[in-house]
């Protein structure tokens, strides 16, 4: 369903005549209710009741409906309901290279013809995934977060004199990379007519659009090589991926802390509140004074956030490019006992975070699962010359 469009649920209570159901939808509000707090989603109906009901959704999300059944409040029926915005049709990053390299994987290639150059509209000697395998290719595409997909661009490519290019493809998606849904649309198995040509593009949408962070497009027949450069589109599951306040000074000084600081003769000490994304200034970053992994910039929130991402950025000093190239994250409720984090609770080892390449570009890494906490520590374990670090959080308000 779609953020300002009428959605009308029609409500049967089908189990015990003594029973009645309380339903919530979380994160929503009806149109009859004159106040909005989390309580406005929730319809008590009476045994052998029905109702209808009127929703304008306004928070894109993946929400859940579920029944609380009886004197009790037993847990009763449960289920999810999608909420985008109608412009779900934002280029995802392949074209923008906000995507990196190492985001971009394939079963296989051939040559030069590697999977992170499999980007739309790409162009040069080499500008295209391209195998020469026959069975069992796939070209993946990790997003760093489940994302909303409801549109897929395709391209090919040539090789010298040669047209190369999928003329039909599936779909395979996952949110955790061990279970992988093959998309089938309203079908048993969606097979998608993609290119007719080296050139031209072809877009084929996804409907209803699919919720995934790992996305694989499988060709299924090929003219010669199966060879493509593409797009993804559509837009954030959640939006909450907002800057929280390090850029625009909304998050004090004194809620910045390093474990050591650096002192310039010329200018003075690195502060760790310097550690703001874009600051400007001979000095414009924390910079640790003992390059080693026991050193950390720590961030205090006010509230718990929800935290979803971290943009990170170097600095330059009489010359010298400065920037921390790898990083780990700690977290803490209390500021005394710490998390480190982990994409799976399964996980031996805690999650590597790439950094920056240069000294003044961001890279921006998502933090899935998010953490939900007030302190966070940023642990550099990798560096060029020395550590130093600009940043910004992403995330949002928690409930």
């Amino acid at each position: 369903m779609y953020t300002k469009k009428l959605v009308r649920w029609h409500l049967i209570n089908m189990g015990s005549p003594k029973d009645f159901h309380s339903i919530h939808f979380h994160g929503q509000t009806f149109l009859d209710k004159q106040t909005k707090d989390h309580r406005q989603g929730v319809f008590p109906l009476l045994p052998g009741g029905f109702a209808d009901l009127e929703m304008e959704p306004s928070k894109p999300g993946l929400w859940q409906l579920e029944t609380e059944v009886g004197d009790l409040q037993q847990r009763g029926m449960q289920t999810l309901f999608l909420v985008i915005d109608e412009s779900c049709e934002h280029p995802l990053g392949l074209i923008s290279q906000s995507v990196k390299d190492s985001q971009i994987t394939a079963s296989h290639y051939t040559g030069e013809w590697k999977p992170h150059l499999a980007r739309l509209q790409n162009s040069g000697k080499y500008n295209a995934w391209s195998t020469d395998q026959d069975d069992g290719n796939w070209i993946q595409v990790d997003f760093q977060r489940p994302v909303v997909i409801s549109k897929v661009a395709t391209q090919g490519a040539k090789q010298l004199f040669t047209s190369h290019y999928v003329e039909k493809y599936t779909i395979s998606y996952s949110t955790d990379r061990r279970k992988w849904t093959v998309y089938k649309g309203i079908s048993n198995r969606k097979t998608f007519t993609a290119n007719e040509n080296y050139h031209e593009v072809k877009e084929n949408t996804f409907f209803p659009p699919l919720i995934g962070r790992f996305v694989r497009l499988i060709p299924t027949q090929s003219y010669n090589r199966p060879t493509v450069r593409l797009e993804y589109y559509g837009c954030e599951l959640d939006g909450c991926s907002v800057p929280l306040g390090m850029e625009s000074g909304r998050i004090s000084d004194l809620q910045i802390t390093a474990s050591s600081v650096a002192s310039s003769w010329f200018a003075g000490p690195w502060q760790p509140w310097f550690a703001r994304l874009n600051k400007q200034g001979a000095v414009n970053a924390w910079q640790a004074k003992t390059n080693n992994m026991q050193q950390w910039l720590q961030v205090e929130l006010k509230d718990v956030k929800k935290i979803t991402g971290i943009v990170t950025q170097g600095a330059k000093s009489m010359g010298t490019e400065m920037y921390v190239t790898e990083y780990t994250i700690e977290y803490s409720k209390d500021g005394k006992t710490w998390i480190k984090y982990k994409e799976d609770e399964d996980d031996f080892d805690q999650k590597i975070f790439p950094g920056n390449e240069d000294n003044n570009g961001h890279m921006k890494n998502y933090i899935y699962p998010p953490i939900f906490s007030r302190f966070i520590r940023i642990i550099p374990r990798r560096w060029q010359k020395t550590i130093t670090m600009r940043i910004e959080l992403l995330g949002c308000d928690f409930e």
